[in-house]
């Protein structure tokens, strides 16, 4: 019982490493709207016809926009991934310097 919920939390560990792009993310994002598309419609036809139908416009708009923004934000952090790496490839210090105040301007 304690492996499994170990193997469980590592996975969700591993999988929210943003260098390769956070996919725990990007599967709750699409899972949330995938949810939504089935959810709204059959929430809306116990209701009535035009909620059903409203149900179906709000369902399909979160799966379009929760997909989006998923898709958005892991391609997002693999290219500052691969920013950062070329930064340090580089090996120009004031370069590397000015690309981390450009990431992390708090610090």
């Amino acid at each position: 019982h304690y492996y499994m919920q170990l193997f469980t939390e590592v996975y969700k560990i591993i999988g929210s490493f943003d260098i390769i792009g956070n996919p725990v993310s990007l599967v709750s994002n699409i899972g949330t709207g995938v949810y939504d598309f089935f959810y709204e419609p059959a929430r809306g036809v116990v209701q009535s016809p035009k909620m059903f139908v409203s149900g179906v416009s709000k369902g399909t708009t979160s799966l379009f926009l929760n997909s989006i923004v998923g898709v958005s934000n892991t391609c997002s952090k693999i290219t500052a991934t691969f920013g950062t790496g070329l930064a340090q490839l580089s090996l120009d210090k004031k370069y590397i310097i000015e690309h981390e105040n450009i990431e992390n301007p708090n610090n």
